[in-house]
């Protein structure tokens, strides 16, 4: 049986765009199979999911389930097929080091603010399929006054997509807070109220998401 050409998934409502987006994607050298929503990809993809596509470019502002759930669910056991499959985000929304957090935040390998440059765009899918864009793990910060809690912790995130970053009680801002991608961030009711209130609001002013 002759195998199947490589081919990229391409989510987004807009028609105009996915026009733009399988022009560049061919221009990439893969097949584009379009879909202007992403329920419709979800279906597509889970129907052969022994052949899954080498790239998915994907836009976040779209109608029933955005990219931003699209990707958590590639991203999610329900999809395990699809969880290494390389993600291009395209937006229009975010731009700079605000859209390399929300890249490794959705598990995505890259990120391209809209309109997309032609050019870069082939550059940055050639780096994906060529593994010298690798996903950034997400790096999750410890703050607790127990070093045995933070080390049990520690040693569980390693299983995962994760770097974690211990850091004991102190009255200063944790410098790792302070180095994006940051998405995670843990405590327990031990540690000092005015310290997670601290970690709290500096997550928020960067646009972090925090977990405690």
């Amino acid at each position: 049986m002759k195998p199947s050409s490589p081919f990229a998934v391409i989510v987004n409502d807009d028609a105009t765009q996915l026009k733009l987006l399988s022009g560049l994607v061919r221009k990439a050298g893969l097949e584009p199979r379009v879909f202007t929503r992403a329920e419709a990809a979800l279906i597509a993809l889970s129907s052969s999911a022994d052949n899954p596509p080498a790239l998915i470019v994907t836009d976040l502002y779209m109608p029933g389930i955005d990219g931003w759930q699209f990707c958590r669910l590639l991203r999610s056991p329900d999809y395990k097929a699809f969880n290494k499959v390389p993600i291009l985000v395209i937006s229009a929304t975010f731009s700079g080091e605000q859209s390399s957090r929300i890249a490794a935040d959705l598990g995505a390998e890259a990120f391209l603010s809209s309109p997309v440059d032609g050019e870069r765009f082939c550059e940055q899918v050639q780096a994906i399929l060529s593994g010298k864009q690798l996903r950034h793990p997400l790096r999750v910060l410890i703050v607790d006054d127990s070093a045995e809690f933070c080390r049990i912790i520690k040693n569980t995130s390693r299983t995962t997509d994760t770097k974690p970053k211990p850091h004991s009680q102190s009255r200063r801002l944790p410098k790792p807070l302070q180095e994006p991608p940051m998405m995670w961030l843990c405590w327990t009711t031990t540690c000092p109220t005015a310290l997670a209130t601290l970690c709290l609001w500096s997550f928020a002013r960067c646009g972090q998401t925090a977990f405690v």
